[in-house]
């Protein structure tokens, strides 16, 4: 299983899709708004076009994902490249996120935000990111794959604020690409799939008390 941060999020406007996606469309949706998030070490993520102000383009990752990083490099997916800022005076109360910003004369698709609270249990959804296993991504390393909603926390999320549960592992990488639902509007984000070791339920309630039950 894999938790996923949900949305609406604070500070980030919003806009609509209003017509239904077949996959192979959304596929070409999810490329032009995901992006690959890269440290200085080389170790990467994902992350999601939010926002566009002029040549300013705003991303929200995981804060995993940056986290103790100091130079980030944005990847689009057709290929160029970006240095990109973390924005420090982003505050989401301990929640598992963080905005990074970067400067381009391109013109780049952004993101269609839609509240988590539109979510239905077994709905089908699907991640996108890229992968550190290039196994089933395209040729610049992009995934989307597709699941089913298990866990809907909204009203009790999980430490690092995470809301929604889904039936499919994601990658390493794809941490911080985006959840999508069927017609395109980006429902949440990814964030950790259940380890294959360490504690039987490495899951917690913000009140300390283990998740494992409910997942």
């Amino acid at each position: 299983m894999t938790v996923h941060a949900g949305f609406a999020t604070p500070g980030i406007a919003t806009k609509q899709v209003p017509t239904q996606s077949p996959t192979s469309q959304l596929e070409e949706l999810a490329k032009t708004v995901t992006v690959k998030v890269i440290r200085q070490d080389g170790v990467w993520g994902s992350g999601i076009i939010v926002q566009q102000q002029d040549s300013s383009y705003i991303v929200l990752t995981n804060e995993h994902v940056v986290k103790n990083g100091q130079l980030y490099t944005i990847e689009h997916h057709n290929g160029q490249k970006y240095q990109a800022q973390l924005l420090q005076t982003a505050n989401f109360n301990g929640n598992d996120l963080a905005l990074l910003k970067f400067e381009s004369a391109a013109s780049y698709e952004v993101a269609s935000l839609k509240h988590s609270s539109s979510l239905k249990e077994n709905e089908e959804v699907f991640m996108a990111g890229y992968p550190l296993d290039f196994k089933e991504s395209d040729a610049r390393g992009f995934s989307l794959r597709s699941g089913r909603i298990t866990f809907l926390g909204m009203d009790r999320p999980l430490k690092g604020g995470y809301q929604l549960g889904t039936s499919h592992q994601i990658q390493k990488g794809m941490s911080g690409g985006p959840l999508l639902n069927s017609q395109g509007n980006v429902v949440g984000i990814n964030g950790r799939h259940m380890p294959l070791w360490g504690p039987s339920c490495p899951y917690e309630y913000q009140d300390g008390s283990l998740a494992c039950d409910a997942l």
